[in-house]
């Protein structure tokens, strides 16, 4: 193991190093090594210059870098008291009972907290990472803060803390009025407040460890600054899905550790249903502009998907199959890209006064009206607020009504877009079915670039599930007619069965 260098400590801040004890050369490698790079480009390719980042904060005489950067850099050197922070104020037991998969993610974890401080838990969809980690805390005996990124989040963590840890007192931290951590044992936090404001330092001397839910979500160059003053003797991380299409993963992990224990979830229950939509219409139009340094034409993204979500027939469609999904009483989660298209579903919806419940989930929505939708027969949602994150068992229906991509399978592509993928899909797998066939409805938009992203899309459902069933429709919403125009010997090639089982 690395001698630690002198005077070097381990603080609230993070590894703290006595530049003086360091070669130029050395201060000049660690500030070089020490940058968030992301991969990205023009229309995400790889070309375009990457907007970088410091991961080290420096003052006259010190370097402070993040911590389990600097562990496997340096080795253990000194802990102030203030890092190592308080005990709970009271024993706080842990009321549940673990299944066989949280036991030894719980085991693993702790093997690593004790061993390196530091320790990522991925667990896939609905497999209770939440309930793991109260088990972690309650064994660990620590003043935490668990670091949220979205309201919705921050009440299902104070549920389950009141669930689980009974005894546990709980503060929160959200904006400048809702601050209560006085005496508290367990401190939900919005990760968008620690960014953006600067507390005073005293609210979290005593914290001793820190929790950081959705940890993929850390790695940009704004909320890496949370990172970076959010240290103590324990770093926990939970994700489903760990891989960034930045490529910046290590990031999080110099600041937390590394994922010591992963699992996918394992589907039980009544076999999946992918019933995908393939749509024709003249109104379909690919919408591009010259560039003015290369002359080349490109895709223009944003106008082309508002063109899509305002097509009457396309929406009216839309209505229809959930009005037929109802019929089966089936819970149904909409999932769009677009806040207008889903206010346009809900007009529709409203004009038929149709007579089953229907709600928006959408972010900056108060919470009890969140809770309301929640409770609605159809859920009307952003991929980005109910996207990940959000825990509803008792959905079983995903309608994809906007397109969305996914670059997972692709060679040397990063998997973030599966990972987001793997995200949603999750959201109608929080319970194994058995009353009644899960169903994911897949809109796919035949032409341009949603063509290839529909194919995309089945790669994915296809690497995600073990067992599996298909059905399919191929509609043309200028006549409303099915239709099976002729297909080029490439799509022949793509040309599945409209039911089959993969296991």
């Amino acid at each position: 193991m690395a001698c630690a260098k002198k005077g070097s400590y381990l603080s609230k801040f993070g590894y703290v190093l006595c530049k003086d004890s360091l070669q130029p050369d050395e201060i000049y490698d660690l500030k070089n090594d020490l940058v968030g790079r992301p991969i990205g480009g023009e229309f995400g390719g790889i070309k375009a210059k990457p907007d970088t980042y410091i991961l080290y904060t420096e003052t006259k005489n010190k370097l402070y870098i993040p911590k389990m950067y600097g562990l496997k850099k340096y080795g253990n050197p000194k802990e102030h008291q203030m890092y190592l922070g308080s005990r709970f104020a009271n024993t706080i037991s842990f009321k549940g009972e673990l299944l066989p998969l949280q036991i030894e993610a719980s085991q693993k974890m702790l093997l690593s907290l004790s061993q390196k401080g530091g320790a990522i838990l991925s667990l896939g969809t609905g497999l209770g990472k939440t309930t793991t980690c109260l088990h972690i805390l309650s064994k660990l005996n620590k003043k935490t803060i668990v670091i949220v990124n979205k309201i919705t989040l921050m009440k299902q963590w104070e549920e389950e803390i009141k669930k689980f840890l009974p005894e546990a007192s709980i503060g929160f931290i959200q904006g400048q009025k809702n601050v209560d951590t006085h005496g508290k044992d367990i401190i939900i936090a919005m990760l968008q407040s620690l960014a953006k404001i600067d507390y005073p330092k005293e609210l979290f001397e005593d914290i001793g460890c820190t929790v950081v839910d959705e940890i993929h979500n850390t790695s940009s160059k704004v909320f890496s600054k949370v990172l970076m003053k959010m240290c103590s003797q324990y770093t926990i991380g939970l994700t489903a899905t760990p891989q960034r299409s930045d490529g910046c993963d290590y990031v999080f992990k110099w600041f937390i550790g590394d994922v010591v224990f992963t699992s996918k979830a394992k589907r039980e229950g009544l076999i999946p249903i992918v019933y995908t939509i393939k749509l024709e219409s003249v109104e379909y139009k690919e919408i591009t502009i010259e560039n003015k340094f290369t002359s080349k034409q490109q895709i223009q993204f944003t106008s082309m998907v508002t063109s899509l979500i305002n097509m009457k027939k396309r929406n009216e469609l839309i209505i229809e199959k959930l009005r037929n999904l109802v019929k089966e009483k089936r819970r149904i989660l909409v999932l769009s890209d677009r806040r207008e298209h889903l206010y346009i579903l809900k007009g529709l919806l409203d004009e038929a006064r149709e007579s089953f419940s229907y709600g928006l989930f959408l972010g900056a929505m108060k919470m009890k009206d969140l809770q309301k939708s929640k409770c609605c027969q159809v859920i009307l949602a952003t991929y980005a607020a109910f996207g990940e994150g959000v825990s509803e068992k008792d959905l079983d229906t995903l309608f994809l009504v906007s397109p969305k991509k996914y670059v997972g399978h692709l060679q040397n592509s990063s998997k973030n877009e599966s990972g987001k993928l793997e995200q949603i899909v999750g959201r109608i797998f929080r319970k194994d079915h058995i009353d009644i066939q899960p169903m994911i409805i897949d809109i796919q938009d035949n032409f341009s670039v949603y063509r290839n992203q529909s194919k995309q899309r089945m790669t994915f459902y296809k690497e995600h599930f073990t067992r599996l069933m298909y059905r399919s429709e191929h509609i043309n919403l200028d006549t409303g007619e099915n239709c099976k125009p002729m297909r080029s010997d490439e799509e022949r090639k793509e040309i599945k069965y409209d039911v089959c089982l993969l296991d």
